[in-house]
């Protein structure tokens, strides 16, 4: 087991020292991905493609050789599911080159670096562009891993997620870490679950909840379409948000109202020198919000 320092105390045997004093702290339960453990997802404590490491914990020198042979199979098959080419010459020829890498350097067994080289050498012919980001979409599920961690039964779950969760099962976006990312048209102007789906958003992006990740909005006749796609995931990220929302509000949806109000009172009155520093809730990043009425 492969643990960070915070943890190791929770796996000595015997009794902690317990220092004299100790402050009070405040703790939550967070579920962890993969792609979140990664050092470049920002994490700073971080490791290089998780799903990788955890592979190459407890097998054998010939179970590397395995493990290599089946990475570069699972690349070629993610990148065959993309449309793109490769088939069993690629595969062959990746890893005749993987073990060729690790006999000049004077390794018992190819590892991350040789395979890596391979699939740039074989798959994507040295480019980072085109064919080369198709083969790092595909190292992104076989190297990093789509792997979401859980929370046991018994941890407490905010109110507040709970009905945001249900809220949005109930108009078809994902509302849970494991389900997969949606892309949705939504027309306000329809009304029904089309305007729902688009006041949610707009109250999530109040909340600057990381839910929606992309918006693209069409062209009708040269003027911007009433309709538009949007692209929501629901991770790890969105539920900490949400937890941490709780404090405008302890049920949905009194934390968007509750933002808002408190926005409006704060830039109707008169400014004064006390107000200098203030602080200010930080601003949803990349969403343009447009509130319309629901249609008669």
């Amino acid at each position: 087991m492969v643990v960070g320092s915070y943890h190791c105390l929770g796996l000595l045997d015997g009794e902690p020292e317990v220092p004299a004093t100790v402050s009070p702290v405040n703790m939550s339960l967070v579920r962890y991905s993969f792609a979140q453990l990664d050092s470049r997802s920002g994490y700073a404590s971080g490791i290089r493609d998780p799903y990788w490491q955890q592979r190459m914990l407890g097998i054998t020198s010939a179970g590397v050789t395995d493990l290599i042979n089946d990475v570069i199979v699972d690349v070629a098959r993610e990148c065959r599911t993309q449309g793109e080419p490769a088939g069993t010459g690629e595969i062959a020829e990746a890893i005749r080159c993987a073990h060729d890498l690790a006999r000049l350097r004077g390794l018992p067994n190819p590892g991350r670096r040789e395979a890596l080289e391979a699939l740039n050498t074989v798959f994507s012919y040295g480019s980072v562009t085109g064919r080369g980001r198709i083969v790092a979409q595909a190292l992104q599920k076989v190297m990093v891993g789509d792997v979401t961690g859980e929370l046991p039964r018994t941890h407490p779950v905010p109110v507040l997620e709970q009905q945001v969760r249900a809220k949005l099962a109930e108009l078809g976006l994902p509302s849970k870490e494991r389900t997969a990312t949606i892309t949705k048209q939504i027309d306000p102007f329809k009304g029904g679950k089309d305007f729902e789906r688009h006041l949610v958003l707009a109250q999530l992006a109040v909340l600057d909840v990381p839910y929606e990740r992309d918006r693209v909005t069409g062209m009708n006749r040269g003027f911007e379409s009433r309709s538009y796609s949007a692209t929501c995931t629901f991770d790890s990220n969105t539920a900490a948000t949400l937890g941490m929302r709780a404090a405008w509000g302890s049920t949905w949806p009194k934390p968007p109202k509750t933002m808002l109000a408190a926005d409006l009172a704060h830039c109707g009155r008169r400014p004064s020198q006390h107000d200098r520093r203030a602080p200010q809730r930080p601003q949803a990043s990349g969403l343009t919000m447009r509130f319309v009425r629901p249609p008669n």
